[in-house]
């Protein structure tokens, strides 16, 4: 049975500001291993708002906010839905997914995958060992994995979109109503573009789709690229 004597739950109120802070007051030993529990903070806000939040090892889920959010943990997964704004979100261990966000992205991890869903605006997002998975990605669009595939469709490209993985595949469904110029390479590359002028290779493409117009590099030092329209 928990005895709350052995946590310590302080939140306060400081102007516009809400700080709640949750510690175990027994700390971590192998005699009382068995007997950690986890401490949840479930908190409803207006949609517009600013937030910092931090955990040490559990899961952050944020759905329907707008404003400048900055989201770390150091362990856990975080997860967003019907966002708006800036937001900034890290993990070092966990996955990342978000659904239907707009706005400014900088999304990182060390070792799990990213999961972008109807996701537009300034985009950012690297994992050093995971997947990338776009589904109806639009903006500008950077995205970087070490070891891992990089998949899905993008819906439009603002100015840039270049997506590098230094061990994995790519297979990447381009817009067929928007020109851009492009440039891809890995140890085969597969093309099915309409309206393409350039050089083609078998491990390299570079030219102009539809006369041109934003940059696309797709790079994979070890894998296969696979590039379609949709």
């Amino acid at each position: 049975e928990i005895d709350l004597d052995d946590y310590s739950v302080v939140i306060q109120k400081m102007g516009n500001t809400i700080m709640a802070v949750a510690k175990s007051n027994k700390g971590f030993s192998m005699m009382n291993w068995d007997e950690n529990y986890s401490i949840h903070f479930i908190v409803y806000t207006p949609r517009s708002i600013n937030a910092e939040l931090k955990t040490s090892g559990g899961h952050i889920g944020l759905m329907g906010v707008e404003g400048v959010i900055d989201a770390k943990t150091s362990g856990g997964h975080i997860n967003g839905e019907d966002m708006e704004g800036m937001l900034t979100v890290k993990t070092s261990g966990g996955h990342i997914e978000l659904n239907q966000f707009e706005g400014q992205l900088e999304a990182s991890t060390s070792g799990g995958h990213i999961t972008l869903n109807q996701v537009s605006g300034d985009l950012t997002f690297s994992t050093s060992g995971g997947h990338l998975r776009l589904n109806s990605v639009a903006g500008t669009i950077n995205g970087k994995t070490s070891g891992g595939n990089i998949s899905g469709d993008i819906k439009s490209i603002t100015s840039t979109c270049a997506l590098k993985t230094s061990g994995g595949n790519i297979s990447i469904k381009l817009p067929s109503n928007e020109g851009y110029t492009i440039s891809a390479r890995g140890s085969l590359v597969r093309s099915s573009l309409s309206n393409f002028s350039g050089s083609t290779e078998r491990d390299e493409i570079t030219g102009s789709v539809r006369n041109g117009g934003s940059s696309v590099t797709l790079k994979t030092s070890g894998g296969v690229v696979t590039i379609s329209e949709k």
